[in-house]
């Protein structure tokens, strides 16, 4: 919609299904294809509303930034940061272009309202569960306290050293999206950012790019999350699909580079211009595709899939155990007490859930910790130090 390019829109496409990295991520249970899918449409509907003839109303924003904004809250807290972002992108385009302050408001209302109340509806739900609205920022089973373990085991070199911090996710980035994506993506942003200086609908492609890169930079510098990039020193890998975060941003800004190369910021498309654009867009799309193939085991995202699986071997095969034992053989059994570490390992167990006593099990958890008697069956990760 930034450029209205069919040559940009099909580049941009296939530079993110031709991504091994990203195609894996879309078959796991995490949580990034919904955060993908709605930061995409978020980003769609306000390149349409930037470019609208007329002004939208409150709900049409609702209906087509808002609601998809909310999706994306509701998804990974990267959607908070690209629902922020977007609100104040919402006033600084409505301000510019009508100059009605008023308007402007009523604009940031009317996308404000869905990202709000999904936002407001999980502090409530952390109230409800646990009595503190901002348990998942702050609570036990956060993010925040795992790191707080790391970081008294000095696991997270890169808090408080911003130059590393920007390394550390480029280098993610690196991994993630190719070297040739990433050379393409970032001469289409120079491009974009030369032709289109600061256009009005020339601004909503750099929110898919500058929104990742800064959240994750911030996170890495504030201890927030950790990044194992399976170096030499340390071969555990761990978190590099954060480095995916940024490849929408890349395939757009690729996908926009092809749109000026094919037409120019506002010119109709000539042949001989677009022939260029889809030779040099086949040319990339054929390079970046060999360069990963060889060992599929090697591509980042995917090799740490597959340490981790390594890693959880003996728990599969203990899970494998208990279910024949606890459940097939003993359907009637009493408790099957677990901690936190194999919790994972549920669905392969297969009790039912009032079998077991777990630390999400509330009162029944404290109650074996008391007294462990109260337990059939006990299932722990020994491995550990703790």
């Amino acid at each position: 919609l930034a450029s209205r390019s069919r040559v940009g829109a099909w580049v941009a496409v296939l530079v993110l299904v031709t991504n091994p990295g990203w195609l894996y991520l879309h078959t796991t249970s995490l949580g990034e294809p919904v955060l993908f899918a709605a930061v995409l449409v978020t980003i769609a509907g306000l390149s349409g509303w930037v470019r609208s003839d007329k002004p939208y109303s409150g709900g049409e924003l609702t209906v087509f930034c808002g609601l998809p904004a909310a999706a994306a809250v509701l998804s990974r807290y990267d959607g908070w940061a690209i629902a922020a972002a977007a609100g104040v992108f919402v006033v600084v385009v409505a301000q510019m272009r009508w100059h009605q302050w008023r308007y402007s408001l009523r604009c940031l209302r009317g996308f404000a309202v869905a990202p709000l109340v999904a936002a407001l509806w999980w502090c409530w739900f952390n109230f409800v569960n646990w009595g503190d609205p901002l348990e998942f920022q702050r609570g036990q089973y956060s993010a925040q306290a795992q790191q707080d373990i790391l970081d008294r085991a000095g696991l997270l070199p890169d808090k408080g050293h911003l130059g590393r911090s920007v390394s550390t996710y480029l280098q993610a980035t690196l991994e993630g999206a190719g070297h040739w994506v990433l050379v393409v993506g970032l001469l289409g942003a120079a491009a974009w950012l030369v032709v289109g200086r600061w256009r009005l609908r020339a601004l909503a492609p750099w929110l898919l790019f500058a929104v990742p890169v800064g959240f994750y930079v911030l996170s890495l510098y504030s201890g927030q999350i950790a990044l194992r990039l399976g170096t030499l020193e340390d071969p555990s890998m761990f978190n590099l699909r954060y480095g995916l975060q940024a490849l929408p941003g890349l395939a757009a800004m690729a996908g926009l580079g092809a749109a000026l190369l094919s037409r120019g910021w506002t010119g109709p498309a000539r042949p001989w211009r677009t022939g260029l654009a889809v030779a040099a867009a086949a040319a990339l799309l054929t390079v970046g595709t060999l360069s990963w193939v060889g060992e599929w085991r090697a591509i980042p995202v995917i090799a740490e899939g597959l340490q981790q699986q390594d890693l959880a071997s003996a728990s599969w095969a203990a899970a494998g155990v208990l279910h024949e034992q606890a459940v097939i053989g003993d359907p009637d059994g009493g408790l099957i007490m677990m901690d936190d570490s194999i919790t994972p390992m549920l669905p392969v167990v297969g009790a039912d859930l009032d079998r077991v006593s777990a630390p999400f099990s509330g009162p029944r958890w404290d109650s074996t910790l008391e007294d462990p008697a109260l337990a059939e069956w006990l299932y722990v990760d020994r491995s550990g130090s703790g």
